[in-house]
C-alpha cells in the first residue's frame, strides 16, 4: 500500500530550531511498522538532512474522509495512520480504543456534555499520559 508521510528534520550543520525542514514522501510498504524507517532512508537518501521524525501519515487512494484513520483506533477523528493507541475507560466495563487525537476529541466532547448538563462530575476526562497502552499488560 502507498502513504504518504510528512517529515520533519534538520538541515545538516543546522543547531535548534533553526535550519528546520518539512518534507513529504510517498513510500510503497507492505507493513504499518514499516511507514516510518521507509520514510527516514528516503529523507536521508536524498541528504540535506538530519535528524527525521515522521508528522503525519496519509493512506494513498483511499477517500479523504480515511486517508488518515489509524486502523487500530475506534475513533474517528485520526490525524495519522500509525501511532499509539490507549483504553479510554468509558465505566461500567466498556472502553474505547483511541489514538491521541481521537483522545483529545472524546475529552472535549465530555467537557462540553459535562457544562451543558450542569453536571461535569458526570463526566469525567481521562488523561492519555497515565493511560493504559492498548496491547500491554
Amino acid at each position: 500500500m502507498k502513504y504518504i508521510v510528512d517529515i520533519a528534520g534538520r538541515q545538516e550543520g543546522a543547531i535548534g530550531q533553526h535550519g528546520t525542514v518539512q518534507r513529504s514522501y510517498t513510500v510503497d510498504v507492505k507493513h504499518l511498522e514499516d511507514i516510518g524507517p521507509a520514510a527516514i532512508k528516503a529523507a536521508y537518501d536524498e541528504g540535506g538532512i538530519e535528524h527525521v521524525t515522521v508528522r503525519r501519515v496519509k493512506t494513498l487512494g483511499v477517500p479523504a474522509a480515511d486517508a488518515f484513520h489509524n486502523p487500530n483506533c475506534d475513533g474517528g477523528h485520526c490525524r495519522t495512520v500509525i501511532g499509539p493507541v490507549k483504553v479510554y475507560p468509558l465505566g461500567a466495563g466498556g472502553n474505547l480504543i483511541l489514538c491521541h487525537a481521537c483522545w483529545a476529541h472524546e475529552n472535549q466532547h465530555r467537557h462540553q456534555r459535562g457544562r451543558d448538563t450542569g453536571r461535569p462530575e458526570d463526566w469525567p476526562q481521562e488523561n492519555w499520559y497515565s493511560a493504559k497502552l492498548y496491547g500491554s499488560e
